[in-house]
């Protein structure tokens, strides 16, 4: 740096807020198709603003900068999601496709800052709209839906022991649903997540937490029966269930 001359830091996500504001200058447009058109490229600077804002947030030097970050992360996702209906009500195809992408990417990282700003209310709502945006008819990418669930679900077993049961339920309903599919639930992620209740379960029954210890190990027992892996896993489980001694 020259003498004297102070380092500006910009503020992150400031590029993006700035291209939203110069669009919002554009006179009203009597033409739908450009008023269309401008809204969609304000979406996208949201998108963009919001991947700015989490990987800022993920690297912040404070917990007071990360949580701030986060903050606003949310409230421009809130505004993502308030015109994300329209658009996606007059997009088709591949055009249609990239949007619910990009939704899903806003909304794994709205379920990451509400966890860091430890808002668990918000956590139910998030879930279901990731299965309802990233596993649609017709865009049924189960393997994808999967990956997100798997990362959200280790989020909330740190966080929120209630929310990573409410995804467990899910991820029932999921692969119940995915066996009448032509893709199935991939059966890595649910051994994976089935051994992962069940893990819990057993944390549960070692703290003789007995009715959370039984719940937790059916629903994974559930999980182990929704696999294609000729019952060996669910077996390995009822076994496992049926030698804990329950308290009284």
């Amino acid at each position: 740096m020259l003498n004297g001359e102070r380092r500006v830091r910009a503020k992150p996500g400031a590029c993006a807020a700035d291209r939203i504001q110069f669009i919002d200058l554009y006179p009203a447009a009597a033409d739908p198709q450009q008023t269309d058109d401008l809204s969609l490229r304000r979406l996208f600077c949201n998108f963009l603003e919001c991947c700015l804002l989490v990987v800022i947030a993920r690297a912040g030097d404070s917990k007071k900068d990360q949580l701030q970050y986060y903050s606003e992360l949310r409230n421009t996702m809130n505004r993502f999601r308030a015109s994300i209906t329209a658009q996606l009500s007059r997009l088709e195809g591949g055009a249609k496709r990239d949007l619910l992408r990009k939704y899903a990417c806003l909304v794994a990282f709205d379920f990451e800052a509400a966890a860091q700003l430890g808002m668990w209310t918000s956590f139910g709502g998030l879930v279901e709209q990731i299965v309802n945006k990233v596993w649609q008819p017709g865009n049924g990418d189960v393997d994808r839906l999967a990956r997100w669930i798997r990362c959200l679900f280790s989020l909330a077993l740190s966080s929120s022991v209630e929310m990573a049961e409410n995804i467990v339920d899910q991820v029932i309903s999921i692969a119940e649903s995915a066996k009448e599919k032509p893709a199935s639930y991939p059966a890595e992620e649910l051994e994976w997540i089935a051994t992962t209740t069940f893990n819990r379960a057993i944390d549960f029954y070692c703290a003789s937490q007995d009715d959370a210890s039984r719940r937790w190990a059916e629903k994974a027992m559930s999980l182990a029966n929704l696999g294609n892996d000729d019952g060996h896993l669910y077996k390995l489980l009822e076994n496992k269930y049926l030698g804990l001694a329950w308290g009284g």
